[in-house]
């Protein structure tokens, strides 16, 4: 899908995190029991693959992932929210489709008391001017980073459906299967650890994107295990 695209246009059009390492208190795990395989989309705590379009949403589209999956877990009830308010109201150090960060938009949603449905605050593409009066439909008390650990991150995602950062540049051409290609550890892109599987021949995270249905597999990728494979580890949390 993206092959007509040189690796300047795609990072341009498609990815849009804006990562800035900076020291964060982040909670690290014990060695603990956990599950050997976890799926949250056969859950029901995942609402069906969205399209951030040639915008650099990717950002408010992982942030609203990983709302979505802890109110399921804690109402019962799927429901999508609505990047498209991150992208036109959030200036939380944020820059709608020019790029942003998860952590930024977590505390931007506590600050605003919530954030809206899709429905209420459909999706654009494109930035916009921020609309007041919206119904906020979902709201968070705040958010963990996780440890840079294999371990600290399963160990979330058993839990419940974890934001994460990756270097993305190599999925442009990505199709299926588990994906082991060199990555960097230049995060420049915000998308979903919606489980992992160890079970497998090679143990993989799954991971929800926002490209598509016509992107990887069916809009997820499985991304192999590995020494911080993709950058995976390096700026994960969650509400």
């Amino acid at each position: 899908e993206f092959a007509d695209l040189t690796a300047e246009e795609f990072g341009k059009m498609y990815r849009g995190l804006n990562y800035v390492h900076t020291p964060k208190e982040t909670r690290e795990v014990e060695e603990v029991s956990i599950p050997d395989s976890v799926n949250w989309v056969k859950k029901g705590a995942v609402t069906p693959v969205k399209n951030q379009e040639q915008c650099g949403s990717c950002w408010a589209f992982s942030t609203c992932a990983s709302i979505e999956g802890i109110t399921f877990l804690k109402t019962g009830k799927l429901n999508s929210c609505a990047p498209q308010e991150l992208v036109d109201c959030d200036h939380n150090g944020d820059q709608g489709c020019n790029g942003g960060l998860m952590d930024n938009a977590f505390v931007w949603i506590v600050k605003n008391g919530g954030i809206a449905s899709w429905d209420d605050y459909p999706y654009t593409g494109r930035d916009g001017t921020c609309k007041q009066g919206v119904k906020n439909s979902f709201n968070i008390t705040g958010h963990t980073d996780v440890g840079h650990s294999t371990t600290d991150l399963a160990t979330a995602v058993a839990q419940q459906p974890v934001s994460i950062a990756v270097d993305a540049e190599p999925w442009q051409f990505y199709r299926s299967g588990v994906f082991s290609k060199h990555c960097g550890q230049q995060l420049d892109h915000g998308v979903l650890a919606a489980g992992y599987d160890d079970t497998f021949s090679t143990p993989y995270w799954l991971v929800k994107n926002s490209w598509a249905t016509s992107w990887g597999e069916e809009g997820y990728i499985r991304v192999a295990k590995g020494d911080d494979e993709c950058g995976i580890y390096n700026a994960a949390s969650y509400p």
